[in-house]
């Protein structure tokens, strides 16, 4: 779940790089290049995320599995509840009804479940208290429009911000 701190790829690329140059070293400088300019692009774009995503600090969001706490360390939005009651159990039905019952009481910005999980919890849930549930990427390909990392970030950073303004 590391990736979804983007601050934190700047580390990785530079190992990731240093590695490709020592698996291949006929391509090195390729590899260096490539490293170095994706690293300035990062470094951009985490100024610009930063700047665009100021108003979901503090937001407050129910998960369908707890695989967020990266993205919610850089952004700092609050877990206040997850869908499921142990990591990889679904749901259960009193579950689900004491969570509504929370959310009525103490409501959430969203509820966020990743593409690849089910949806019925997270629907059930929006449609009992009208909380915005939203499906994020969570990984490069887990929507049309993240196509690489820099793309699964703005596409992420768009659909909390899309989210907390209804």
């Amino acid at each position: 779940h590391v990736h979804l701190d983007p601050r934190r790829m700047n580390q990785i690329a530079k190992i990731i790089g240093e590695r490709l140059s020592k698996i291949d070293p006929d391509n090195a400088a390729h590899y260096q290049a490539r490293t170095s300019e994706f690293i300035t692009r990062l470094e951009k774009k985490i100024s610009d995320w930063q700047t665009l995503a100021s108003p979901l600090k503090n937001a407050k969001a129910v998960v369908h599995h707890k695989d967020w706490k990266y993205l919610f360390d850089w952004l700092g939005i609050k877990e206040i509840a997850t869908l499921e009651p142990k990591a990889g159990v679904p749901p259960s039905p009193g579950h689900l009804v004491s969570l509504k019952k929370q959310m009525l009481s103490e409501p959430a910005d969203f509820i966020l479940r990743a593409a690849y999980q089910d949806d019925n919890a997270s629907k059930w849930l929006e449609k009992q208290t009208g909380i915005k549930a939203i499906e994020l990427p969570f990984t490069v390909g887990g929507s049309e429009k993240a196509t690489d990392f820099l793309s699964l970030m703005d596409d992420t950073i768009n659909r909390l911000l899309s989210a907390l303004k209804r």
